[in-house]
């Protein structure tokens, strides 16, 4: 708690870690519980600082849809309000954009969803930073869940496109799943 800002560091890693490296539930589960406490302490001792509130919603939607729709239900307004704070803080926070999409993409509309809104949140990221190529990934996995391929694959080769992306190691890991997708499709 004595060194504000790492926090949400830490917390970003157990996303990471249980988005993208778990090996199965049990351990996906385990990185989130530990994230989320990484994530309370990031907001607790740096509530000016818009990557807290945005880790902290973004580990707690991921624990919420590992553990079913009704925790996600039961987590919405918390989890839209940590996102909607960080944009306060920061109306660019490109992942505050994409959470605050996602959160309307995958919630029913009965409880707030709109998948219109995810969208414009899509459109509103790629305008402040067209180089970060999750925004494509993201919507090309929004657009291929509702059976839109052509347009998926439009949105997969903008990935391939990107010449510079704005953090190296995720443009290339979205290379290839743009490439995976693509020949999925």
């Amino acid at each position: 708690p004595e060194r504000p800002g790492i926090h949400w560091k830490v917390t970003r890693c157990y996303w990471v870690l249980a988005t993208k490296r778990s090996l199965n539930m049990e351990e996906r589960l385990q990185y989130l519980k530990e994230g989320i406490l990484f994530g309370k302490i990031a907001i607790e001792t740096d509530p000016s600082n818009a990557n807290a509130f945005v880790w902290h919603a973004l580990i707690h939607g991921e624990n919420a849809l590992a553990k079913g729709v009704m925790n996600t239900i039961y987590m919405r307004t918390q989890i839209r309000a940590w996102l909607e704070k960080a944009t306060e803080l920061d109306p660019k926070n490109i992942n505050a954009l994409l959470g605050l999409a996602a959160w309307f993409y995958h919630l029913p509309e009965f409880f707030g969803g709109d998948k219109a809104q995810a969208y414009r949140f899509i459109d509103r990221a790629e305008a402040i930073e067209p180089s970060y190529t999750a925004i494509y990934i993201q919507k090309a996995q929004f657009l291929i869940s509702e059976k839109k391929y052509r347009k998926a694959a439009v949105v997969l080769k903008q990935v391939l496109d990107v010449k510079i992306p704005k953090l190296r190691n995720d443009g290339a890991e979205d290379k290839a799943t743009s490439m995976r997708l693509l020949e999925k499709l």
